[in-house]
């Protein structure tokens, strides 16, 4: 009997021993899980440090690289405005200067305009002047110095008239340089409705009109002056000074 308890009693001792080594086996596994786990743990910290480090490299990266942009963009568009500052004030130096040189084209036109009416005016004074002068001498004005001013009176209305209906009229030129130039005399035109590049029956230079009509008052001039003989005097039945000249 007393051999069975010692044997019961040593059984019990032993389970509880396997027990306690269990136990402790389980501790030290769980405290070397812990361990690992905590271990882990600080790798992740420390990864996901690394990894806001990076981030925040990357963000100031990405500041600094806006800013530089930014600043770009800033200079860029003041370079732009400064350009587009120093292109009015070019453009705007060159159309004042443009319209101070048109100005002094203009004066320049309006200054030999001017002296050719000046001109025109002075003869036909002069003119006028002699034959008034010649009328009150002489009392009367003998049938071809009628002639002759008549010939140049209507030449000098179709001159005139020509020019008024001459087209086109350039500012920038003169009166002669019009003439000479650009002035010509357009009428009646195949379209009534035409604008631009159209085909008159009538269209030549004013140039030639003018000419024409001055070889006439030229004429008209000398058969005042008795040089050359009026045209068909002789049908008018006129005998004067004229006579002598044929």
């Amino acid at each position: 009997m007393t051999t069975q308890w010692i044997f019961l009693s040593l059984l019990l001792i032993g389970v509880n021993f396997l027990n306690l080594a269990n136990a402790e086996d389980s501790s030290q596994d769980w405290y070397k899980k812990a361990e690992i786990q905590d271990h882990e743990f600080q790798l992740q910290l420390e990864k996901s440090a690394v990894e806001l480090k990076k981030m925040e490299l990357e963000r100031l990266k990405m500041d600094a690289e806006y800013t530089k942009q930014e600043a770009e963009d800033k200079e860029k568009e003041l370079n732009d405005r400064m350009e587009q500052s120093l292109q009015e004030h070019e453009a705007a130096t060159k159309e004042a200067a443009n319209e101070a040189q048109n100005q002094i084209e203009q004066a320049e036109v309006r200054h030999k305009n001017q002296f050719y009416m000046g001109v025109f005016i002075l003869t036909f004074t002069i003119f006028v002047w002699r034959v008034v002068k010649n009328n009150k001498q002489e009392g009367f004005m003998k049938d071809y110095e009628k002639y002759g001013i008549l010939i140049i009176l209507t030449s000098t209305l179709l001159i005139l008239f020509a020019i008024m209906i001459s087209a086109p009229w350039v500012n920038r030129y003169d009166f002669v340089q019009n003439l000479m130039t650009v002035l010509s005399i357009s009428l009646f035109a195949e379209d009534e409705d035409c604008k631009y590049n159209c085909i008159y029956m009538i269209d030549f230079p004013t140039k030639y009109a003018v000419f024409s009509l001055l070889t006439l008052a030229t004429y008209g001039f000398t058969t005042y002056l008795g040089i050359t003989p009026a045209y068909k005097m002789s049908s008018l039945g006129v005998s004067d000074k004229n006579e002598d000249i044929t």
